[in-house]
C-alpha cells in the first residue's frame, strides 16, 4: 500500500506539521479537532493533498491529567 505521507512521519506530531496542507485544508481540520476534543466525539472532515481528496475521522483519546491526543483514520475519497 502507497501512502501520500509515510505513517512513522505523523509520531508525536500535529497533522497539519506533518501533512503539506492548504491554508483551508489546516483550518478545517483544526476545527474537527477541536471539535472531536470538545464534544468527546468522533469527526470527520474532508481535505486534498497533492490534487487527491481524503476523508479523515478524528477520534479523540484523552486519558486522565493528560493533554487531549487522537486518532486519525485516513482514506483517499474516490467520489470526487
Amino acid at each position: 500500500m502507497g501512502y501520500e505521507v509515510e505513517p512513522s512521519d505523523f509520531l508525536g506530531k500535529k497533522i497539519t506539521e506533518a501533512v503539506p496542507l492548504n491554508d483551508d485544508d489546516r483550518y478545517a481540520i483544526t476545527a474537527a479537532l477541536t471539535k472531536a476534543a470538545q464534544n468527546q466525539k468522533t469527526e470527520k472532515v474532508a481535505y486534498t493533498l497533492h490534487n487527491k481528496h481524503f476523508s479523515a475521522k478524528v477520534t479523540p483519546i484523552i486519558k486522565e491529567d493528560q493533554k487531549c491526543n487522537f486518532f486519525l483514520k485516513v482514506k483517499e475519497d474516490c467520489t470526487k
